[in-house]
């Protein structure tokens, strides 16, 4: 039986129409002729062998002008004719039984279990190793036949004519041409019946669907080479890494965002009694503070800066230290979270009362936390920003909500080895001097000169978060000042102006250029009348030197407590002689003193010194080492990179040089001497002309102008 497919891209084909159209005039020399749609020529051909039995020969007209067109039309159809070509299974290898081992734990993980200190974790680990095994063994096996089984696997065999494509699978012939008049039909099928009767090679090209390309580009096969093995297994891996390092980061900024902001919107609803508006009473928040210390009594207060996302409880952890901040990475429920919480610094000893109430928060990619605190500005200050949200609004539960006027705004390094390093996170002062040259330093960094007066007897809260202007290692501080009673909420910005002139740590110069400001003190600068924003009296008591607040030793140190019964009755005092024995009282025992390792390199990168410095203390440098010079540069000493006083952590110091160009002058070409002609005369004759020989110079050196005047010195 001889079948003719018209294929036609305009028949329409969906579940109602079939895919095989009788066509209205038959072709003579054709049992059957039927229309096709192109896309479907795969179902088409699996309906004829279903409805027909002893097809010889499927004539196909169309969209075979072209290798491509070929390949995009029958790659399907010859997919599913290979498929039914090895349903028999002749010649492909036996599909191997997966053999259910069961694999005994070892004598290592036997003697681990019998341990006594061993964890559940070790338990769970050593009875998961036997599954592990037997789960390996069968996905050998598994992938053992399938290498072998499209190895073995039989192919059709596709060949070219002048008239389009012929190949045969299971005693079916078929003819992709473009015109099926005589002369196309009868060479078209002469040229199969030899190509199929002589022993030339079996496959002479390969139509594979898009699934067998996936197949045969990823996965490496028995016949592949080592370079294509490894080509296959490079790329592989390359995928893989994309696709696991795209599933992270769509972990942390998307769902890892949507629970924080889950996380939070909770405990804002309860704080604003469900008022998605937020106008909620003053008294009505702070009796909400009732349900906030049910979820964590450590929740201390509540932040809130307008135009912002910042509208978060506060958290103090009585028990940090400068090694361990326990809200740094959990939220207010003690759940681990990298976005943490707002929490007090530890050296604000007297939480949300000290007179500088330090908080931190998070630089989140979302804006979440404290990163909208950049908003005023990265290396100078946004005015408009600035004139939309100058205060700030810090509720706690004893004080009531309180607004704060912003009176600084400036970047700083957190990097306490810095020579420029400032102590912006000190609670609590000595002396008024101290907090007011405090508050000169914050003013003098400040990006921002605002209109708010300010003295001893004010308070502060200072919020810090990252950022990253210069390093990773800097940071943005925002300080307002509490509101005075009586005073107005409101902030005159109209005549607030950007600082000209703020001081930054010395790094920022070398990037973005400019000079320094020189600091001096707040009393200095106060007796010059250079201080306009100052309105106390002026008698300021005691050292103005910056101590730093009660560090980290007052909260480490361990007391020895003496017991006391609570049912203890009080004895009547009576009037004796003092005794002399003394006293029992609670003594501190000493922090341990650490000890920093204090490296210096030389040019090369090799260590020349090694020196172990205790805390607080300088190290000594070694000798400059010297640079070998090039042949177009002299390198010269300059300093080391890091200062090496005060040491608070390890240090690895390197030298750096100064580069001075060297001249190399050119030889001078030897001049003849000019030869005379001597008359003929009885003079006696001159003298030979001496030769000149030059003298090449030494090479000289450039120097810039610097080092010139040192020399003339």
């Amino acid at each position: 039986m001889k079948i003719l497919l018209l294929l036609n891209e305009e028949i329409q084909v969906n579940m109602r129409t079939p895919v095989l159209k009788e066509a209205q005039n038959a072709t003579d020399g054709f049992d059957l002729t039927y229309e096709v749609n192109p896309k479907c020529l795969k179902k088409a051909v699996k309906e004829l062998f279903e409805r027909e039995e002893n097809i010889e020969q499927i004539v196909t007209k169309g969209f075979c002008s072209t290798e491509r067109k070929f390949r995009c039309i029958y790659a399907d159809t010859i997919d599913f004719l290979e498929k039914r070509l090895n349903q028999n299974r002749e010649g492909l290898p036996k599909e191997q039984e997966i053999e259910k081992k069961t694999f005994e734990i070892s004598e290592k993980d036997k003697e681990l279990l019998n341990k006594k200190d061993v964890t559940k974790l070790e338990v769970a680990f050593a009875k998961f190793k036997p599954k592990v095994k037997s789960f390996v063994f069968g996905i050998k096996a598994r992938w053992k036949y399938l290498r072998e089984k499209t190895f073995h696997m039989k192919k059709i065999p596709v060949y070219t004519t002048q008239y389009g494509f012929v190949f045969s699978a299971d005693s079916v012939d078929f003819l992709a041409l473009e015109s099926i008049d005589k002369d196309s039909l009868c060479s078209a099928d002469k040229i199969l019946q030899e190509k199929k009767s002589s022993c030339e090679p079996f496959i002479v090209r390969e139509y594979d669907s898009k699934s067998k390309r996936f197949i045969k580009g990823y996965i490496p096969l028995l016949t592949d080479d080592r370079r294509e093995v490894v080509r296959k297994t490079v790329r592989n891996v390359a995928v893989v890494v994309f696709v696991v390092a795209g599933v992270y980061l769509l972990y942390n900024s998307v769902y890892k965002s949507a629970e924080n902001t889950a996380i939070q919107s909770e405990i804002q609803s309860i704080y604003y009694d469900g008022d998605t508006s937020k106008n909620v009473k003053e008294e009505d928040k702070i009796k909400n503070f009732k349900k906030l210390k049910k979820i964590n009594s450590e929740i201390v207060g509540w932040i809130n800066v307008p135009h912002t996302k910042i509208d978060y409880p506060v958290l103090y952890h009585k028990g940090d230290t400068l090694d361990s901040q326990y809200y740094l990475y959990n939220n207010y429920e003690k759940n681990y979270s990298e976005y943490g919480s707002i929490f007090i610094d530890f050296r604000c000893q007297q939480g949300e009362k000290s007179k500088n109430v330090v908080m931190h928060g998070h630089h989140m990619m979302d804006g979440s936390m404290f990163s909208n605190l950049l908003k005023y500005g990265k290396t100078s200050i946004d005015m408009d920003f600035y004139k939309k949200s100058p205060t700030v609004t810090f509720t706690t539960p004893d004080a009531g909500e309180s607004v704060y006027k912003i009176i600084s705004v400036f970047k700083t390094t957190g990097d306490k080895n810095h020579p420029d390093y400032f102590n912006y996170m000190q609670g609590d002062f000595s002396s008024n001097a101290e907090f007011m040259n405090f508050v000169y330093n914050l003013r003098a960094r400040s990006l921002v000169n605002t209109d708010v007066d300010i003295n001893e007897k004010d308070k502060l809260i200072t919020l810090s978060t990252c950022s990253y202007e210069v390093h990773d290692n800097y940071r943005t501080v925002v300080v307002a000042r509490k509101t005075r009673t009586g005073e107005s909420e409101k902030v005159n910005v109209a005549n607030a102006e950007k600082n000209k002139h703020p001081y930054f740590p010395s790094d920022y110069y070398y990037r973005f250029g400019g000079t320094q400001p020189k600091l001096t003190s707040f009393k200095t600068e106060y007796k010059k009348g250079n201080i306009d924003w100052y309105d106390g009296g002026g008698k300021l008591k005691g050292s103005q030197r910056l101590t730093g607040g009660k560090f980290v030793e007052d909260r480490t140190t361990t007391t020895t407590e003496t017991s006391s019964t609570k049912n203890s009755k009080t004895s009547t005092t009576k009037k004796t002689k003092p005794s002399t024995e003394k006293t029992s009282t609670t003594k501190a025992t000493k922090p341990a003193t650490k000890y920093f390792t204090v490296k210096f390199l030389n040019a090369s990168g090799k260590t020349i010194k090694t020196q172990r410095v205790k805390k607080g203390s300088s190290a000594s440098a070694p000798s400059a080492p010297q640079k070998t010079a090039s042949y177009n540069y002299k390198y010269v000493f300059v300093k080391w990179d890091k200062s090496y006083k005060n040491v608070h952590s390890n240090l690895t110091v390197k030298p750096l040089y100064k580069s001075i160009k060297r001249v190399h002058p050119t030889k001078p070409t030897a001049t003849k001497p000019k030869t005379t002609t001597q008359k003929a005369t009885t003079q006696k004759p001159t003298q030979k002309p001496t030769q000149t020989h030059t003298t090449v110079p030494q090479t000289t050196e450039e120097v810039t102008e610097d080092i010139l005047e040192n020399r003339e010195e």
